[in-house]
């Protein structure tokens, strides 16, 4: 009987554990994807900003060339008195024409800095999303004391799979699975089917309340259990 309660006891003292180390687990991604969403928010207005200025300077020159091309029309009628205003004319066209390849090069520069910083950005959460599966709790230890395994198969979106639910066959595998991305949790799907019963909802309001995974998931494996 003793070593019944110690093992219940073991088994408690894990359940908090994985609910500290879940709570903080999920702190942490949303964290870090709200920061690298601000971060990538201010950089592309930046750009965007830089752009948006390159782009009036090319339209400005672009009225400047226009009426300049006016000019030398009308110049060319009258050559024989503007002459030297008609060369005048010619190199200042050719100077702006100049400067607006530049700005057309610089803006072609902006763009590419834009189309790599995004694909940098991507890049980034693709690798900060790697380093959290990397990052969650020991999930062995759960899984052979508890027959807990949680996993993260996509971005916000955390598998948990039970085991020892069916004494007859006790590797057997229930799992439920769970959208974090947003204050609210939401449960996408289930194995077997119970995430839509009106009980399993029930207890996925008490944890957007509370919080509580651990309490949570014990419920889901007596609804399991009972099938």
């Amino acid at each position: 009987m003793s070593t019944q309660h110690q093992g219940e006891s073991d088994i408690e003292l894990a359940l908090k554990t994985l609910q500290d180390r879940f709570g903080s687990f999920v702190k942490t991604q949303r964290r870090q994807v709200q920061q690298a969403h601000i971060e990538h928010t201010q950089q592309i207005k930046d750009l965007r900003t830089q752009l948006k200025a390159i782009e009036e300077n090319i339209e400005e020159l672009e009225v400047l060339e226009t009426q300049l091309l006016k000019e030398l029309e009308t110049n060319n009628e009258e050559l024989q008195q503007t002459e030297s205003r008609l060369a005048a004319d010619r190199t200042r066209y050719a100077e702006i024409e100049e400067e607006r390849k530049y700005l057309q090069r610089q803006h072609d520069e902006f763009e590419d800095k834009l189309q790599s910083r995004r694909a940098e950005l991507i890049q980034a959460k693709l690798e900060k999303d790697q380093q959290n599966d990397q990052n969650l709790p020991e999930v062995e230890l759960y899984e052979r004391l508890l027959g807990i395994k949680i996993e993260s198969i996509a971005l916000d979106i955390l598998k948990i799979t039970l085991t020892n639910i069916d004494s007859a066959v006790p590797e057997k595998q229930y799992s439920i699975t769970l959208d974090i991305s947003e204050e609210e949790y939401k449960i996408t799907e289930s194995t077997p089917e119970v995430h839509e019963s009106e009980e399993v909802q029930g207890f996925l309001t008490l944890l957007n309340d509370d919080g509580n995974i651990v309490l949570f998931l014990k419920r889901v494996r007596i609804v399991f259990k009972t099938l």
